[in-house]
This record gives structure tokens, sequence and C-alpha cells, in this order.
């Protein structure tokens, strides 16, 4: 049995998965979905833009980032040690059928999704921490469309991408209690130092 969702939520859950994965399936976007998912793409360009905004930000922008890793960190760890190990539910590459698999098959339990529970903990302290709204936007599109790839390439169900959007909310919701020095958000008429 996949998990105790009940029998109605699991075929729901399926459903919606055979239909995100294989009925919207496109032989054009399968390369550009792998790509966006795999977290490896990623690395080096935030390594960089980080690497800039602690070296040329303001110190309040540098204590927001330094607390937007620790929930990042954080987060992964309850995702990823506490919570995936206590549900043991399998991805749909290892429990349905005949998926459209588009990356390797994870061993990883799929409850909760850590690329979803990490990307909604950190965006969600970063725009209780941060002003600047310009970025909101293209960031918003940016992590749907890779919460999305995780079902297209085939290794979450939409439960898992659900489960780890509400974690992350509620991690990031909770971490804007940290005591840290400083927030990047500007007052009317200040600027951040």
């Amino acid at each position: 049995m996949r998990r105790s969702l009940g029998p109605t939520l699991t075929a729901w859950d399926r459903s919606l998965f055979q239909f995100l994965n294989q009925d919207l399936a496109t032989p054009w976007l399968d390369p550009i979905m792998a790509w966006i998912t795999a977290s490896s793409n990623w690395r080096a360009p935030l390594f960089l833009l980080l690497l800039f905004l602690l070296v040329r930000g303001p110190a309040s922008l540098r204590w927001t980032l330094l607390g937007a890793g620790l929930v990042a960190g954080l987060t992964d760890l309850v995702s990823s040690q506490l919570l995936k190990p206590l549900w043991h539910a399998p991805r749909p590459c290892i429990f349905e059928s005949s998926p459209r698999l588009l990356v390797g098959i994870k061993r990883s339990g799929s409850l909760p999704s850590s690329h979803a529970a990490n990307l909604l903990a950190v965006g969600v302290y970063l725009q209780g921490r941060m002003t600047p709204r310009l970025i909101w936007l293209p960031l918003a599109l940016l992590t749907t469309a890779i919460l999305y790839s995780r079902i297209y390439v085939g290794v979450h169900y939409p439960s898992d991408i659900l489960g780890g959007t509400l974690l992350g909310i509620l991690l990031g919701r909770a971490a804007l209690g940290l005591p840290l020095p400083g927030s990047f958000k500007e007052s009317p008429g200040s600027r951040p130092t």
C-alpha cells in the first residue's frame, strides 16, 4: 500500500499523478523538466549570487541570508531525516507500474517532497524578511516550475508536493521568529544599512 491516505485520497493522488506525469507530457518539454528538476543545475549560479550578496550586500541582508541558510538546513533535516523515514512512502517511480521516469530512480521516501519543503520554507522566510517585491513573481514562477517538474519527471506524487509545501510554509513562518540582528525590510523613507 502506498500510504494511509485512505482509498479515496490515494485514488485521487494516483489519478492526478497519471494526468500530470503522462497525459500532459510532451516530448519537447521532457529535457526542460529534467533540467529544471536537477538541483545540481542550480548550485553554482545560486552559490555565486549568494557570495556576491554576502560580499556586497548590507549587513542586514547578510543576516537575512544566514537565516535563510539555517531555515533550509533545518527544513531539509526535518523532511529528509525525520519525516521521510517515518512515513516510508514509496515514490511513484517504484510504486506505479509504468510511470514516465525522466531521471534516475530515487530510493529515499517520497513524502514530503524536500524540494517543496526547502523552497517554500526559504521563500516564506525571505518574503517575511525582505521588501524588494520585484523578485517575488519570478521566484514564485520558478518555484512552481520546479515543483511541477518533480511530478512530471516521475519522482513525486501530488500529495508529496502538497505535504512538502505545507511543511515549508510552517517552518518558514516559524523561522520568522528567530532573533536575528537585522531585517532587510525597509522602513518608510529609509534605506537598509
